[in-house]
């Protein structure tokens, strides 16, 4: 996914500069039933 120019510059400001390492972190692996959920309680939570 690519930014938009204006999504760029609020990146880049002083309040949102750590918000992408943040989210890349996050969202670097799906959780599983190891994380203590099985997949139908993590398909229930999405509904």
């Amino acid at each position: 996914m690519s930014l938009s120019v204006d999504q760029s510059r609020l990146l880049a400001t002083d309040r949102w500069r750590w918000l992408p390492e943040v989210l890349e972190r996050w969202y670097a692996e799906p959780l599983t039933a190891a994380d203590g959920a099985s997949r139908d309680k993590i398909d229930a939570a999405k509904a």
